[in-house]
């Protein structure tokens, strides 16, 4: 339809011709700049819902390498984390195996992640060299070895078992009879190691925590005489490069001049 509008401009009336009305809806507005450049969506999600009405498959993956429980474990979590939601997952423990129910693409990207992360763990061979010293000269050496695999706490253990009374109660077995039961209690005087060791890029970390302890002159309180033990704690952390000695730590032996130095070296097995 065309009609005709008058246009003022200050007093004087102008006259404009041949305007073209049109139905509105041809005049709606484009979608702004903002509203086209929507961030695209991760390339997990896109996996996620591209597949939709893809049937889903099961497949049980065993763990060659992986020997411990906990690292079976990990593995387990990160398929969890890395899978779609939709993805089923069973961790059998007992089997050493962990059974996957997704589709093809998430079943071929899982066995992707169990080949990268179910490796062998490096065993170590790992010596204690403990040497006795007085004034510069050697009294006595020895040695402590034990195997242990990268990222596992082990404990060494070399002493004895010293019996300590912790109390003590009357017994009525019969009517005209009583008898007194001592509870004990037993110490470890000795030698103590905890040691746990893992891989580095440049050589091996060790974490090792060594306790000393000995039977020091026993005290008497109230007419019971009660033990004493003297003890020396070691706890460092050290980067050590593969079969090279390295120094620890010393300890002093109480009441003498003598005092132990303490090194470690650790070799790996093949």
């Amino acid at each position: 339809m065309t009609c005709t509008s008058i246009l003022r401009f200050g007093n004087f009336p102008r006259i404009a011709l041949g305007l073209t009305l049109l139905p509105l809806p041809l005049f709606a507005s484009a979608p702004s700049a903002r509203a086209q450049e929507q961030p695209p969506a991760s390339n997990q999600a896109e996996n996620c819902s591209a597949a939709r009405g893809v049937a889903a498959d099961t497949r049980t993956f065993y763990l060659a390498d992986t020997a411990q429980r906990y690292a079976q474990g990990e593995v387990y979590t990160a398929l969890r984390n890395a899978l779609c939601s939709d993805a089923k997952l069973y961790d059998v423990e007992s089997k050493r195996a962990i059974v996957v129910q997704a589709l093809p693409d998430q079943l071929a990207l899982a066995a992707r992640i169990i080949h990268d992360l179910d490796r062998a763990q490096t065993s170590y061979r790992l010596t204690y060299t403990l040497t006795e010293l007085d004034a510069g000269r050697t009294v006595s050496t020895e040695h402590y070895s034990m195997v242990l695999a990268s990222g596992q706490q082990l404990t060494l253990k070399q002493g004895t078992k010293v019996p300590v009374a912790t109390g003590s109660y009357s017994n009525a077995s019969t009517s005209t009879s009583t008898s007194i039961e001592t509870q004990f209690t037993y110490l470890d005087i000795g030698m103590n190691f905890v040691a746990t060791v893992d891989p580095m890029a440049n050589g091996v970390q060790l974490h090792s925590k060594i306790e000393q302890s000995n039977l020091a002159q026993p005290s008497i309180i109230e007419g019971v005489t009660e033990p004493v033990v003297s003890q020396t704690v070691l706890e460092t952390t050290s980067l050590l490069s593969l079969g090279k000695p390295r120094m620890l730590g010393a300890i002093d032996i109480p009441h003498s001049t003598h005092h132990i130095d303490i090194a470690a070296v650790i070799e790996p097995l093949k």
